[in-house]
């Protein structure tokens, strides 16, 4: 008797988790600039959708997840000419799309913004002034 609800609330999981991936929309483009020593990213987005970041253990990796959008076919990677940002690369699963942000030298979110009209997420990056320890084999 306690299978049945146990089995129904997976076969409704099952069912939201594939409407939200069916329903995807691709990231829409990535823009770099160069402002003084400030570094912006922004990412227009088809709406307004959630987002995390993560800092990698170094200082030179920032991740940007974003579990609702997929990847548009005319991103793969992006080399800005910026003296931060070295490399912006994209992957995707089931689940979300990637976004790490390889930085020149350890650097970090100084500001960021969710806009609505229209829709983008925009990081501003600085140069990190705090030394990183060397890492210990």
């Amino acid at each position: 008797m306690v299978l049945l609800p146990v089995v129904a609330l997976c076969a409704l999981a099952a069912v939201l988790l594939t409407d939200v991936t069916a329903h995807a929309e691709p990231l829409r483009g990535v823009r770099v600039g160069q402002h003084g020593g400030l570094s912006r990213v922004v990412f227009d987005l088809p709406q307004v959708a959630p987002y995390q970041l993560e800092a990698g253990a170094d200082g030179r990796t920032l991740r940007v997840v974003f579990p609702t959008l997929t990847l548009s076919p005319k991103l793969t990677r992006l080399q800005p000419k910026n003296a931060l940002i070295q490399d912006i690369r994209f992957s995707t699963t089931a689940a979300a799309l990637t976004v790490d942000i390889v930085l020149t030298q350890p650097g970090t979110i100084q500001h960021q913004t969710r806009l609505s009209s229209p829709p983008r997420v925009v990081l501003d990056l600085v140069q990190r002034q705090d030394p990183v320890p060397p890492s210990v084999p």
